[in-house]
């Protein structure tokens, strides 16, 4: 990460400032006392070191608590050394914060645009294969329709005589009925009711928590599913015209099933509290970001759900 001077985050310049950096409160205002040569000197070249260290990721805080005095004049604001070192503590957290924020945010502009880019390449494609194929689906159609003709009389055929002896009498029932068959019609709902009843639970879904998978990711703004669902229409499309007269194989829906469930992988959702849907890559950026930041304690934060801040599982 590159840092600037350590001399312009704390705002210290002793080479081109001769005055001292303590505060005078009988007068309300910044010391106007001059603070000497070698003090000065020594200053700056601290502030070069710890621009240095910075650079490499090293602490400076050894550094603040040696550069404090030198800035101070020697006769009255010595003291103050103390809450110098504090306030260039927190300037220091504050443009480290924003450095890592503007990082994230780079890295989150850069996985949108390669995003933006596969998606509009993918598209393209996707329409010079549906000009190709297009001729092609309505000869496909026409013969379909043709053939679809004599089955449809043949079905009309087969309901007309049904009706024909729908309307031939029945014989006259007897007039006693056998107590087997009584029992037997009595006992026929109960046993249709009592075998429909396990199906209800059937259908509800196993996972409550997770929304459904639709829409845009919340952090890249991009489709959750990307072109699988455009693929999966032509597919299913083309399936469907050629299915009239081919007995269904099993064997290519387990294989979309399969397909559909490896999809999941790159998904990823709350599971701890509002069920939001996410690209992995685009919550291993979240949380790699998240992991970078400290409390004012200097206790690593928690990782949390980007919508609900709820704790994150993995």
């Amino acid at each position: 990460m590159s840092y600037p001077d350590l001399s312009t985050i704390l705002e210290v310049y002793p080479e081109c400032e001769t005055t001292c950096y303590g505060y005078a409160p009988s007068q309300r205002r910044r010391c106007r006392m001059r603070t000497r040569k070698d003090n000065r000197d020594r200053a700056s070249y601290i502030l070069k070191e710890g621009t240095r260290f910075l650079q490499h990721g090293l602490p400076v805080d050894g550094l603040l608590i040696e550069l404090a005095p030198l800035v101070l004049c020697t006769r009255f604001h010595q003291y103050q050394a103390d809450d110098l070192v504090r306030d260039w503590r927190a300037k220091l957290r504050a443009f480290q914060q924003q450095t890592l924020l503007t990082a994230m945010l780079k890295s989150l502009q850069e996985l949108v645009d390669s995003r933006a880019r596969s998606l509009a390449a993918g598209s393209a494609g996707q329409r010079l294969s549906e000009r190709a194929l297009s001729p092609t689906r309505l000869e496909r159609s026409a013969a379909i329709v043709t053939e679809e003709e004599p089955a449809a009389i043949d079905r009309e055929e087969e309901e007309e005589e049904r009706e024909d002896r729908e309307d031939v009498p029945e014989p006259e029932p007897e007039p006693e009925l056998s107590p087997s068959r009584t029992s037997t019609e009595a006992s026929s709902p109960a046993v249709e009711s009592h075998v429909a009843e396990p199906t209800i639970p059937q259908s509800e879904p196993r996972r409550t928590t997770r929304k459904p998978i639709e829409g845009d990711c919340d952090i890249c703004l991009c489709p959750l599913r990307g072109q699988d669902s455009d693929k999966d229409g032509e597919r299913s499309e083309d399936s469907d015209d050629e299915n009239d007269n081919v007995v269904p194989d099993t064997a290519s829906d387990n294989e979309h099933d399969e397909n559909a469930e490896d999809n999941l992988d790159d998904l990823v959702y709350c599971k701890n509290q509002c069920g939001t849907n996410y690209h992995k890559a685009c919550i291993d950026v979240w949380l790699a970001t998240q992991r970078t930041f400290r409390t004012p304690r200097g206790d690593p934060i928690g990782l949390s759900c980007p919508n609900c801040r709820a704790a994150w599982s993995s």
